[in-house]
């Protein structure tokens, strides 16, 4: 409940998620309630209501299941937001070098993935430029040594080795090799 709750908190842009979550959430509640009334109705000695409680709570738990199950794989809510970006697995040219500035995140095409470029003392690094909570444009966050924040909810990420240094989000970012070849910088996925 509280992972779902947190979830909806953080589901942003159109408001069917925050809808089918709230609607989730009252159903397992529901679901609660009816298996609550069936306990306490047999206990008490009325077992045809407590199977008629229970057989409702069942059906109501299944649809709220089903209207979950619809959260994470329809809408996306709780998954990794970079998972089904096709990362190149064949090193490709993004970018001159000369056109990285230092300490400054760049956001490029690595074939249909979009990857954030960061420079640090003559070292290249790059991150998967999606956030791996809801989607965020990490290159548009704030850099803070080798962390980047990212701008909708505050996940912070190191861009060196995509780990989580700071939630909400709790999957790593995509990593990205890096060459310079002929001055320019060609990508590869690890």
């Amino acid at each position: 409940a509280a992972s779902g709750a947190a979830q909806w908190q953080d589901a942003v842009g159109d408001d069917k998620p925050r809808r089918l979550g709230a609607l989730h959430a009252v159903l397992n509640t529901t679901a609660i309630g009816l298996n609550l009334g069936s306990w306490l109705a047999r206990r008490n000695g009325a077992r045809g209501a407590g199977i008629a409680l229970s057989t409702l709570g069942l059906g109501v738990g299944g649809f709220s299941a089903w209207l979950g199950g619809d959260l994470t794989y329809a809408v996306g809510i709780g998954v990794d937001h970079a998972a089904f970006e096709q990362a190149t697995t064949e090193w490709t040219d993004v970018l001159a070098e000369s056109e990285l500035k230092d300490a400054t995140p760049t956001r490029v095409m690595a074939g249909e993935a979009p990857v954030m470029l960061m420079r640090r003392n003559a070292q290249i690094s790059a991150i998967s430029a999606t956030c791996s909570h809801l989607g965020g444009p990490l290159d548009e966050g704030e850099i803070d040594g080798d962390s980047v924040t990212c701008p909708w909810h505050g996940s912070v990420f190191c861009y060196r080795d995509g780990r989580v240094e700071h939630g909400p989000a709790t999957l790593p970012q995509r990593v990205y090799e890096v060459r310079v070849r002929d001055g320019r910088i060609e990508l590869r996925t690890q």
